[in-house]
């Protein structure tokens, strides 16, 4: 009884050549190796086996019945191993895509708005970090685009291209639980604890100015910069918390909440900031939401 230690690849591939090629000697021009060698590596093979995978008629190799049953099952191994040589050919042309992501932007949302950049030909880098930063590494040419909440400042001395790519109200979620305390009324909001951005960004300058035009005071029980753990730690009721519209199936199918209000008084945006005004390669363009035709 043999098992697959003593089962050695290369013969199978031998063995494979001379049954496909039809003989030892055509099997060995096309492996580059000696008609002796091939032939000797088929035999040792066999003797591993224990059964003989051809017989001779004439001066002729004929497979036996065990070698076709064998053949079958090679065909099946060299082909896994021609599909595994395809995509190791595919990824080795892929062009590598660098991407810049502001840590501001929700991650449930970077899913759709990255999905231009996952195609065959791309392997797509993504760096995730401060606005700020990240403009650094552009201006360096190490990313070929970002994408955050906002404009870039007007006092960067970089010029760089805006392009809007997505534009949303926001809804409001929460846990059950902190849904049977509110209403209709966006000013109920202020009686249940909230998970916001940190100050300076695009979404909690929005919701101050939303919350200054209904005139009530929330109370702000975390200020968290990642949104996922944002929208994690609202899943556990610590606080209701605020997305944009377009990701609401997706935050209502990751985590445990509700829709409590929704509004269109503060606006989620995505811009994608390029070094190039109109940029030539495609998913670029895609990302940025310009046509690609």
């Amino acid at each position: 009884m043999i098992d697959d230690r003593d089962l050695n690849y290369h013969h199978l591939r031998y063995f494979h050549v001379v049954a496909t090629e039809g003989s030892v000697l055509q099997a060995s021009r096309r492996l580059g190796l000696s008609p002796s060698t091939v032939s000797g590596q088929v035999k040792t093979l066999e003797t591993t086996l224990g059964q003989p995978l051809f017989e001779r008629a004439g001066r002729s190799l004929v497979l036996t019945p065990f070698g076709e049953q064998v053949l079958s099952v090679t065909k099946r191994i060299f082909a896994l191993g021609d599909d595994i040589l395809q995509i190791v050919r595919q990824v080795a042309k892929r062009r590598p895509l660098r991407v810049g992501v502001s840590n501001v932007l929700p991650k449930l949302l970077l899913r759709d708005r990255l999905r231009p950049a996952l195609v065959p030909q791309v392997r797509l880098q993504v760096t995730t970090g401060p606005t700020d930063a990240l403009l650094g590494e552009l201006a360096a040419r190490r990313l070929d685009l970002v994408l955050t909440d906002a404009p870039p400042p007007t006092w960067i001395a970089l010029r760089v291209a805006c392009h809007p790519v997505a534009s949303s109200g926001i809804d409001v979620f929460g846990t059950a639980d902190l849904a049977a305390q509110v209403d209709d009324d966006p000013r109920s909001l202020e009686g249940v604890p909230w998970l916001v951005p940190p100050e300076g960004t695009t979404l909690r300058s929005g919701l101050e100015r939303w919350w200054s035009s209904l005139g009530i005071a929330p109370d702000l029980a975390a200020v968290i910069e990642d949104s996922a753990l944002l929208k994690a730690l609202g899943a556990e009721g610590v606080g209701v918390f605020a997305a944009p519209d377009d990701m609401r199936q997706s935050v209502v199918d990751s985590y445990p909440v509700v829709c409590l209000h929704r509004t269109e008084a503060v606006r989620e945006r995505t811009f994608a900031l390029t070094l190039d005004d109109d940029p030539s390669d495609p998913v670029v363009r895609a990302l940025c939401g310009m046509p690609t035709g």
